[in-house]
């Protein structure tokens, strides 16, 4: 048995007294006659010990309590389902809205009232428009007006690498009773920074958290790539940031974040600004699917040899690398997905497979042309634009040029012109990025005296089916000038000549073209692919990234292969 005894009163000082001779003894008489004693050794607690956090109180340390104490209260959205009490992330295509959204919102935050069915929580509240755009603090201040905006505050943004300001900011704004900070947009926010960075968007970023940290809702306006993917442009630590984030397109604005899940709702537009959102469809999480057992590398001849046989028996065919990726799905062995097809192809041409069928070889040439001096001036003023999604639209418009003008369209019709005035018989296909500059080539050609016809997207199909026939079958309509809508699903194997005014984006949308005329059935060996491009860093470095992305795809293929 273990007496219980009270704690000897030397121990209260925090020193541990020595035994005396008695205890001793008495110590010794119980182990001899096996009695069981237990000595444990106390390390006393510090009288000066602090049992509180108040030492690191000037690092913000404070218990779970204290925490909930100040700010269990407050609730997890601004407007429910719409705008987080944390950061919250829009992005979408430039011009589709978004600015015209801050607006919405910002006026349900400051008058305390619903926004499109969803509850503004806490009522009324001061907002802050951080517009980092040159001008944009006078463009925003117009779309808000004047009246019954006194809860709006509009300014420049402090700049990303300035932390005190954006402490002292967030400062302000908790004494100001500011709700919410918008900054609009990421790009010309960190004009210095590469948003491909982690490291350096993740710390422009940073500055942000002394606003969240006291309470201010903040949302983020950024763009999606110019690529028409539909995820934030840039390091993946920008979505990462957000604690929910709102994806605007011309339709839909599909909302998704930590909190909530995925959620699509259909909008209404007038005059392109958002002024209704349907009912909300929530995506369901799609269920794993097993894993299919390994397979043995699939033999290239002998699908070779079955994809030939194949396309031997079709009457009608379309040659594009994606055409032949499709027709292969389920029809070749182990061909079952448009990448496997896609692999195949590579593999056909890289053994120059096709060639048994009769295609034509087709080479390739580029053109730059020279832009003429008032435009060269124009380029060059386009290097003090900072953001560089402006500064490269810029250089676009002047590149492509106009309804009026354009150097691609006028090297292009210099060369059509060459070419029909040798061969009676020719026929030209010209495809083209830019309406304007597609107009620009018809006005050309038209003042020259030579017959086209044209087809764009907004061409009805009865329309276009007449220009193809009158392409085809007339011998005075020796040029066919249309969009991109023309690089599938046609046969105009009767065409030797493809001209390019601009670039897709990749590989594959330069062989739907080429596929136009690269058909079974051509009367020539040998087509040409003539590429006019303007002499201008936009359009060499569309080349370039054609280039490099074709360069990574062979890579790609070569190690599944």
């Amino acid at each position: 048995m273990v007496e219980s005894r009270p704690r000897p009163q030397a121990l209260q000082g925090g020193k541990t007294p020595a035994l005396s001779a008695d205890r001793r003894g008495r110590l010794a008489r119980d182990a001899g006659t096996g009695g069981i004693t237990v000595v444990t050794s106390v390390v006393p607690l510090s009288p000066s010990t602090d049992r509180s956090w108040a030492a690191l109180s000037p690092y913000g340390v404070r218990t779970p309590a204290q925490v909930l104490d100040e700010e269990g209260d407050r609730d997890l959205f601004l407007i429910d389902g719409i705008l987080h009490s944390g950061l919250t992330l829009l992005y979408g295509e430039s011009e589709i809205g978004k600015s015209y959204l801050v607006v919405s919102v910002t006026g349900a935050v400051c008058q305390g009232r619903d926004w499109m069915g969803h509850r503004t929580n806490g009522g009324p509240g001061k907002v802050l428009v951080l517009a980092s755009d040159p001008g944009d603090v006078l463009e925003y201040s117009r779309r808000f007006g004047a009246t019954d905006t006194e809860f709006v505050g509009v300014a420049r943004p402090p700049g990303p690498d300035d932390a005190p300001q954006w402490a002292d900011l967030a400062t302000r704004c908790q004494g100001a009773g500011v709700r919410m900070v918008v900054l609009d947009n990421l790009y010309s926010y960190a004009p210095g920074k590469d948003v491909n960075s982690n490291a350096d968007i993740g710390l422009a970023l940073s500055r942000l958290d002394p606003l969240t940290d006291r309470g201010i809702a903040v949302l983020l306006v950024h763009h999606t790539p110019k690529d028409r993917r539909k995820t934030p442009a840039g390091a993946h630590s920008i979505l990462a940031k957000a604690r929910h984030a709102i994806a605007l397109t011309a339709d839909s604005m599909t909302v998704h974040g930590n909190t909530v899940p995925r959620t699509e709702y259909p909008v209404w537009r007038e005059n392109g600004r958002v002024v209704g959102i349907g009912e909300a469809v929530v995506s369901t999480p799609k269920e794993k699917r097993p894993k299919k057992p390994h397979q043995k590398r699939a033999d290239r001849a002998a699908q070779q040899r079955e994809a030939l046989a194949f396309l031997a028996t079709l009457p009608e065919r379309d040659w594009s690398g994606r055409g032949l990726a499709k027709l292969f799905i389920g029809r070749i062995d182990r061909i079952d997905s448009p990448g496997q097809g896609r692999e195949l192809v590579e593999y056909l041409r890289r053994e120059d497979a096709l060639a048994s069928l009769d295609l034509p070889t087709c080479e390739v040439a580029y053109t730059f042309a020279p832009l003429d001096a008032p435009r060269q001036r124009q380029l060059q003023a386009t290097a003090r634009i900072r953001h560089s999604l402006a500064r490269h639209q810029a250089q676009e418009r002047i590149a492509r040029g106009n309804v009026h003008f354009s150097a691609g369209a006028s090297a292009a019709a210099r060369s059509i012109w060459g070419w029909l005035r040798d061969d009676p018989a020719l026929k030209v296909l010209v495809i083209g990025e830019s309406l304007d500059e597609l107009a620009a080539l018809e006005q050309r050609l038209s003042e020259w005296g030579i017959p086209s016809v044209t087809i764009t997207g907004e061409s009805s199909q009865n329309t276009r089916g007449d220009a193809i026939a009158d392409f085809r079958d007339s011998r005075d309509v020796r040029v066919l000038i249309g969009s991109v809508v023309l690089q599938e699903g046609l046969n105009l194997q009767f065409c030797r000549i493809l001209v390019s005014l601009g670039l897709p984006d990749n590989e594959a949308g330069v062989d739907q073209r080429q596929g136009r005329i690269v058909r079974p059935g051509s009367p020539f060996t040998t087509v040409r692919h003539e590429v006019i491009l303007t002499d201008t860093p936009v359009d060499r470095g569309a080349v370039r990234r054609v280039q490099r992305k074709a360069g990574e795809a062979d890579k790609l293929l070569d190690g599944a292969a």
